[in-house]
C-alpha cells in the first residue's frame, strides 16, 4: 500500500496534529487544500490498495503457536507452582491433630526434626522464582503477540514487539513500552493490565522466601523413639547407707512421673472413712528439670511407689495444755493421752479384723503438739506421728540397724508396720492458748465426716483425725507416656507476705481430686508392665539384694524415714506457716501445701498423701545421684525447632501473602495463554525467522534500512523527528500470503484524525 510520505499532516491519531511551521493551521480554521490532501491521505488511491481483513483467519494450532517448549513452560511449570503450593500448605498445616506433631506426616517430621525447615522454604522459594521466571518471559512473549496483531502500535515499537514474540527479556520494558505509546486508548486493553500485574506479581514473589521465612517460629516437637543408655538403679556393694543418706536434702523437688489411672473418691462415707485410693507413681530416672519434661516417651525399668491414706474419726481421751513461747504473748498448745487405733477403724470401716496379736497393740499413747495461729481466727494444722501399726517401730529400727530390708510389700494402709498419723486443725490464736489453763480435759466432742471436733472456746475449735498410711517402692517395668507438654511446678510465696499459691503443685500431684486427666495435670500416664515378680520375702541384708529390690528398699526407707523422723513415736511435724508451734520442721513450702490441701479440701488424707508424695519425688531425685546401673532403654524426647504455623495460634501472614501473589500469576498467566491461544493468527513463540521476516514491507522498508548501522535511539528519533511514527498493526496483505506491518485505517481512526486536526 503506497503512503504519503510528504504529507505535512501527521497521521498519528491518537496525539496532537504535528505540522511544519509554514503550514500552522486549527481545527476551527482549514483551508480547502489541507482537506483535500487529508482526504487523499485518508482513502486510499484504488479499490485495489484497501486492506482486507480475514474474518475468518484459521488459528495457528497449538503446537505452532506456542510450541512445545511453551506449552512446557505454561502447563509444566503451573503444575509445579501448584505442587510447590500444595508442599509449603503441607508445612504450614502438617501438624496434624496431636499435640507437638505426634501424628505429623512422616516428611513434616523428618523436616522439622532436623531443623531443616527454613532451608526447605528457601529452595522451595528458589524453584517458585526460577518457573515463574519462565511463565512471565512467556506471557511476555504471548502478549507481544496479542498487542502485534490486535492493537495499533507506533512504527518506532514494532521490531521490540515482533522479536518479543521469539525471544523475551521480561515484562519491564514492555509494560514501559505500551504505557509510553502516546495513546489513552491503552488503558482500555487487557493486555496492559495483564502484563503489568503479572509484573507486579513477578517483583513481589523475588521477596517469597524472606515473607515466607517470617512466619517461622520455634516450636516444640516430640521425636521419634529411640534406645537411649540411662543409669536407673543402683548396686550399693559396698556403700553405706549412712553415706548415702547424707545426698540427700528436705528442698522440695517435684520430679516427674507416671501415674496409673485411678478413679477415686477421697470424700468419706457416711461412717467418717475417707480413703485416698491406691496411688501408684513411677519415677523418671534422669537427673535436671528440662531432661524429664522434655519426655514423652519412656520404657524401662523404674522404680514404682505405692502409697494409699485412709483417714477415720478417733476414738480418743487425754488433756490440752498450752505452752508459752519464749516471744511474750504467744503460746502453742499440746494434747496428751491415748488413742484406740483398733476400734476407729472398725467403727468408721466395719468388717475389718484384728489389726494386731499383742495384748493393747491396738491402744497407742500420744502427744502432739497443736499450732496457734499468728493470723485473726485463721485455721492452721499440723500432724503427728504416733506409732506404726502393731507398734512394731522399735523392730523396723532394730532392722534398719542391723542393715536388714523390711518387707516393703504393698498391702492395706492399716496393715502391719504402717505409719499412723494424728492429723489436727484449729483456729485458737496465740493469744487464745494463752489463756488455757493447765490440763484442760478434752470436752465432748461431735463427729463431722472423718473429724472428732470440739470447741474449746465460743468459735474456737479443734478438729482431729486419725491416718493410716503405707509407702512402699518396688523396680519394675513400666510404660511412662505423655501426650502434650508436661511440667514440674513450683510453689509461689517471696517468703515475706502472706500471699502465696499451691495449686499448680496441689493439681500436679492430684491432691484434691482424680477428676483432671494426666494432661490436664502436667504430667505422665503411666502402664507396668508384665513381670516375673521376686518371691523372695525374707529379712536379708540389704547389701545382699538385687539391685532392683535394693534399690526399692532404700527408696522406701529414707521416705519413711524422713515421714516419721527414723520410726520415733509422737514426733509432732510443723504443717503450717503462719503459726507458732514446735516440731520437725521439713521445709516451709511442705507446710504450705500441707495446710492449703487442708483448707481448701477438708481432707486430712489430701494433705497427708501430698507432704509423703513430695518426699518421695524429692528423695528419689536425690537418689538419681548414685545410680550406677545402666540399662538400654526406649525413649521419646521432645526437640525445638523453627517451623510455620499453625495458624490457629500463629500468624501466618507471609504464607497467606505468598500463595495470593501465586493464585494470581496463576490466573494471570491462564488468561494470557487462552487469550493468544485463541486470539493470535501469526506469531509462533520462540521462533524468530518469522519475527523478522513480518517486519520486511514497504511500511518498514525506510527504517529497516535507515537502522541498518544505527543504535534504536537514533531510528526512534528519525521517525518522530519527520513525523513517520505512525500507529501501525500486523495483518495479511490482501489476498496475499504475507503478513506484514501496515497502517491502520479504519473509520474510528479518521474520525479521531479529524479531530485533532
Amino acid at each position: 500500500m503506497e503512503c504519503d510520505r510528504d504529507a505535512s499532516i501527521d497521521s498519528a491519531p491518537f496525539g496532537p496534529s504535528q505540522t511544519t511551521s509554514h503550514q500552522e493551521t486549527t481545527s476551527s480554521n482549514l483551508s480547502p487544500s489541507v482537506v483535500a490532501r487529508l482526504k487523499a491521505r485518508l482513502e486510499p488511491a484504488n479499490q485495489s490498495e484497501k486492506i482486507e481483513l480475514p474474518h475468518n483467519q484459521p488459528r495457528l494450532p497449538l503446537k505452532e503457536s506456542l510450541g512445545f517448549n511453551g506449552c512446557l513452560i505454561i502447563a509444566g511449570g503451573s503444575i509445579v507452582i501448584l505442587a510447590t503450593m500444595g508442599f509449603l500448605a503441607s508445612l504450614w498445616f502438617g501438624y496434624g491433630y496431636e499435640p507437638e506433631a505426634a501424628d505429623a506426616t512422616w516428611a513434616w517430621r523428618q523436616i522439622a526434626l532436623r531443623d531443616w525447615m527454613a532451608r526447605t522454604i528457601t529452595i522451595s522459594s528458589l524453584l517458585l522464582r526460577f518457573v515463574i521466571s519462565l511463565q512471565t518471559s512467556v506471557c511476555t512473549s504471548m502478549i507481544a503477540a496479542l498487542v502485534l496483531e490486535k492493537r495499533l502500535t507506533r512504527k518506532s515499537d514494532v521490531a521490540y514487539l515482533s522479536i518479543s514474540r521469539g525471544i523475551s527479556d521480561g515484562p519491564r520494558r514492555l509494560v514501559l513500552l505500551l504505557f509510553s505509546s502516546g495513546t489513552s486508548s491503552i488503558f482500555f486493553h487487557v493486555e496492559i493490565w495483564l502484563i503489568s500485574l503479572m509484573a507486579l506479581v513477578a517483583l513481589g514473589l523475588q521477596f517469597s522466601s524472606t515473607v515466607l521465612i517470617s512466619d517461622l517460629h520455634r516450636f516444640t516437637i516430640v521425636g521419634d523413639v529411640g534406645t537411649q543408655s540411662i543409669r536407673n538403679l543402683c548396686s550399693f556393694s559396698g556403700f553405706d547407707l549412712g553415706d548415702a543418706w547424707t545426698i540427700f536434702t528436705y528442698t522440695p523437688v517435684y520430679t516427674m512421673f507416671g501415674e496409673e489411672k485411678l478413679e477415686y473418691n477421697i470424700t468419706p462415707d457416711v461412717k467418717g472413712f475417707s480413703d485416698s485410693g491406691l496411688v501408684r507413681r513411677g519415677y523418671l530416672p534422669l537427673g535436671g528439670v528440662e531432661n524429664r519434661t522434655s519426655v514423652r516417651q519412656y520404657r524401662g525399668t523404674t522404680l514404682i511407689s505405692s502409697l494409699r491414706t485412709v483417714c477415720v474419726p478417733p476414738q480418743l481421751d487425754g488433756y490440752l495444755r498450752s505452752h508459752i513461747t519464749i516471744y511474750a504473748n504467744t503460746a502453742f498448745g499440746s494434747i496428751t493421752g491415748t488413742v484406740d487405733y483398733g476400734p476407729s477403724l472398725r467403727d468408721a470401716h466395719p468388717g475389718i479384723g484384728p489389726l494386731c496379736t499383742s495384748n493393747g497393740c491396738e491402744t497407742v499413747p500420744f502427744e502432739c503438739n497443736i499450732p496457734g495461729s499468728l493470723l485473726d481466727h485463721s485455721t492452721q494444722a499440723n500432724y503427728c506421728f504416733l506409732e506404726t501399726v502393731g507398734r512394731t517401730s522399735q523392730t523396723l529400727q532394730t532392722l534398719a540397724l542391723n542393715g536388714l530390708s523390711d518387707l516393703n510389700l504393698p498391702a492395706e494402709p492399716w496393715s502391719l508396720n504402717s505409719s499412723i498419723y494424728l492429723v489436727i486443725r484449729s483456729n485458737l490464736t496465740v493469744f487464745d492458748w494463752s489463756g488455757v489453763p493447765e490440763n484442760t480435759t478434752v470436752p465432748p466432742a461431735r463427729t463431722i465426716d472423718e473429724w472428732r471436733t470440739f470447741e474449746l472456746m465460743e468459735d474456737r475449735f479443734i478438729s482431729l483425725s486419725l491416718c493410716f498410711s503405707r509407702f512402699t517402692v518396688e523396680a519394675r517395668d513400666a510404660r511412662l507416656s505423655a501426650s502434650e507438654a508436661t511440667l514440674e511446678p513450683t510453689i509461689m510465696w517471696d517468703g515475706l507476705t502472706v500471699q502465696h499459691d499451691t495449686s499448680e503443685v496441689s493439681s500436679f500431684i492430684g491432691a484434691e481430686t482424680s477428676a483432671q486427666t494426666f494432661s490436664e495435670r502436667g504430667m505422665m500416664s503411666m502402664e507396668i508392665l508384665p513381670t516375673q515378680d521376686e518371691k523372695d520375702t525374707s529379712f536379708k541384708p540389704l547389701k545382699e539384694l538385687s539391685p532392683g529390690k535394693a534399690s526399692s528398699a532404700y527408696l522406701q526407707r529414707f521416705v519413711v524415714k524422713t515421714a516419721t523422723s527414723e520410726l520415733t513415736p509422737n514426733v509432732s511435724y510443723v504443717g503450717c506457716v503462719f503459726c507458732t508451734n514446735s516440731g520437725e520442721i521439713l521445709h516451709n513450702d511442705l507446710n504450705l501445701l500441707f495446710s492449703d490441701v487442708i483448707e481448701s479440701s477438708g481432707r486430712a488424707a489430701a494433705a497427708l498423701q501430698s507432704v509423703i508424695s513430695v518426699l518421695s519425688a524429692t528423695i528419689f531425685d536425690g537418689m538419681i545421684k548414685v545410680f550406677n546401673l545402666t540399662e538400654e532403654v526406649s525413649m521419646a524426647v521432645t526437640t525445638t525447632a523453627s517451623t510455620p504455623g499453625p495458624c490457629s495460634s500463629h500468624q501466618c501472614s507471609g504464607f497467606i501473602s505468598v500463595m495470593v501473589l501465586l493464585v494470581v500469576h496463576l490466573a494471570a498467566v491462564a488468561v494470557i495463554t487462552a487469550l493468544y491461544v485463541s486470539q493470535v493468527r501469526f506469531s509462533r513463540y520462540s521462533n524468530i525467522w518469522h519475527a523478522v521476516s513480518q517486519l520486511v514491507g514497504e511500511e518498514l522498508k525506510d527504517t529497516l534500512e535507515q537502522g541498518n548501522d544505527a543504535k534504536d535511539k537514533d531510528v526512534v528519533e528519525a521517525l518522530k523527528r519527520e513525523r513517520k511514527d505512525d500507529f501501525v498493526k500486523l495483518e495479511p496483505l490482501g489476498d496475499s500470503s504475507r503478513v506484514e506491518i501496515v497502517k491502520h485505517s479504519d473509520d474510528n481512526r479518521k474520525l479521531v484524525e479529524i479531530e485533532e486536526l
